[in-house]
């Protein structure tokens, strides 16, 4: 081999006609015949094999780099895919949750009381003879549906995902964080809503209504669609049952049977035979019998009890 061209290679100058036929006379001198080299070539020679491992090695990591570039430009371009994916053609998971609620039903028998704890720790006291439907998990409204009687609600505050209950006829209750008791009677003629703390706003078909604050009370009837303006009232009197308190202030006679079955779990037969006298009393965890016997005073009544059921006579 030339030495100028080896130096040539060495210093690299030369041409790439030139580069390739050094690189093949170095791969192929291990093949050939051992001769004494002199001092000249040997430092021609190992420079120029240290030339070489150096563009072999410069070589690899251009080829790494290039890999690695190309890597990096193949995730940028992965990602970019994806991106472009979940925003158009994502499947709507939320709808699909929202469509796909599982609804629990829990209904409580004449003389019954129970207590729900909902997923988001909002708690709901239930009276005799009340039913309510809740979802298994909350998704972006918390939303409970009172079927039917009494239910008292301590809502826990979430700002994002305002509470609501359903009480039928397109009508809701919207609150954010309170305390409140819902009554509903079992024909679900009448509605009474009353606040104990907080604030909340009843809705009809998506409309507000009314604003109550707290010891404010509402009824709403759904059968003419008409809504009382809101009147004060000592809240301990609505959610007294929740403490086994029958309470009662110039209350229909006709009333006071109805809170009597829903509390004791009892059924009043003839009820044709009530008279319009009003009851004001105050029972509490007194026996049935004990109310029957105040109330014949009070009421001008006499009553017949075969077990759970209770005959007015005329």
């Amino acid at each position: 081999m030339n030495h100028d061209l080896l130096e040539k290679y060495f210093n690299g100058t030369c041409t790439e006609r030139e580069r390739t036929a050094v690189e093949q006379w170095l791969e192929q001198s291990e093949d050939l015949p051992i001769t004494p080299p002199t001092q000249a070539d040997r430092i021609i020679k190992e420079r120029a094999s240290a030339a070489l491992n150096e563009k072999v090695e410069s070589h690899k990591k251009m080829q790494a780099n290039r890999k690695w570039q190309l890597g990096i430009a193949a995730s940028v371009l992965i990602a970019c895919v994806f991106t472009l994916f979940f925003k158009y053609y994502q499947p709507k998971v939320n709808s699909e949750v929202e469509s796909h609620i599982i609804w629990k039903t829990t209904a409580t028998a004449m003389g019954q009381k129970a207590k729900l704890i909902l997923p988001d720790g909002s708690t709901i006291e239930l009276n005799g003879g009340s039913v309510v439907s809740y979802p298994e998990h909350f998704t972006s409204e918390r939303t409970i549906k009172l079927l039917q009687g009494d239910a008292f609600f301590m809502v826990t505050k979430d700002a994002k995902h305002p509470f609501v209950v359903k009480t039928g006829n397109n009508s809701q209750i919207k609150v954010l964080g309170t305390h409140f008791n819902v009554k509903q009677n079992r024909h679900k003629s009448r509605i009474e809503i009353t606040l104990n703390s907080g604030k909340i706003s009843f809705e009809r078909k998506g409309k507000l209504m009314q604003l109550l604050l707290p010891g404010q009370q509402l009824c709403y009837f759904p059968a003419s669609d008409a809504i009382s303006q809101p009147v004060d009232i000592d809240t301990t009197e609505t959610d007294a049952w929740r403490k086994n308190i029958l309470l009662f202030k110039e209350t229909p006679v006709a009333q006071v049977l109805n809170e009597l079955e829903q509390f004791y779990g009892v059924t009043f037969k003839n009820r044709a035979n009530d008279t319009q006298q009003l009851i004001t009393a105050q029972f509490e965890n007194e026996p049935l019998s004990r109310v029957l016997t105040l109330l014949k005073k009070a009421g001008k009544l006499t009553f017949t009890q075969k077990g759970k059921t209770i005959y007015i006579n005329k």
